[in-house]
């Protein structure tokens, strides 16, 4: 837990793109799936009678 401390406070600039990195990747997998349920959810709905 020391050296992660020590590492935050002095290298904010590479936690930083570190955090930017992890945040793309998590948006480069999830967003995909997320339009593509998100046009399915809407082709059902669409679907349904009134």
């Amino acid at each position: 837990m020391g050296h992660s401390l020590i590492l935050a406070f002095t290298a904010k600039e590479f936690v930083f793109w570190m955090v930017l990195f992890a945040f793309g990747g998590l948006g480069a997998c999830f967003g995909p799936w997320g339009m593509i349920t998100g046009l399915i959810t809407v082709i059902f709905v669409k679907q349904q009678p009134q």
